[in-house]
């Protein structure tokens, strides 16, 4: 798991997420910073980010893999880049190069070299420890990204349209109360 805010926090709220997803990138950026301000950086809610590859599943795991080699705060520096660029990322990774050097400049920005890049994409250990992740959403009942669970209980956004921070900050209330 990569939790932010107080492990002491009355609520906890999971995020199962993939870097290819675009309702993932518009909740990353359009909704998790108003969430982090009011909920996790003042310690109400404890934030876990949860791996979950979508279609291109093979670059959304290379992604995520980038990730988690990448670690710590760097973690998540290379979720923002990839869930910002996500666009040009999918548009370069269907280009002659593919996405290894889409992929690489995001490693490189967070001081990785290519041949770190490559041992970090040839690591079954992360490999093996990312389908377990993506297992356990299945199990937990994802069957699309985001999903999003507020102490256990997944959080059905409202239909037909993107979940807004009001629609989060509404829920994340209702578990803090």
């Amino acid at each position: 798991d990569f939790p932010m805010g107080s492990k002491d926090a009355k609520v906890v709220m999971i995020e199962y997420a993939s870097i290819t997803c675009p309702h993932c990138a518009n909740f990353h950026t359009n909704v998790l910073p108003t969430i982090k301000e009011k909920y996790i950086t003042p310690g109400k809610v404890r934030y876990v980010f949860r791996e979950f590859p979508t279609m291109p599943v093979e670059l959304a795991t290379a992604g995520h893999l980038l990730a988690r080699c990448a670690g710590g705060e760097k973690r998540d520096q290379v979720i923002d880049a990839l869930m910002r660029g996500q666009s040009d990322l999918v548009t370069q990774a269907q280009g002659p190069s593919g996405a290894k050097q889409a992929l690489l400049n995001v490693a490189v920005s967070v001081g990785m070299n290519e041949a770190q890049f490559d041992a970090c994409m040839a690591n079954q250990d992360q490999l093996k420890v990312l389908v377990e992740v993506q297992e356990g959403g299945v199990k937990a009942g994802v069957q699309g990204t985001p999903a999003i669970f507020i102490n256990g209980e997944k959080f059905e956004g409202p239909g037909g349209r993107e979940m807004t921070a009001d629609d989060v900050s509404k829920a994340l209330d209702a578990a803090l109360a």
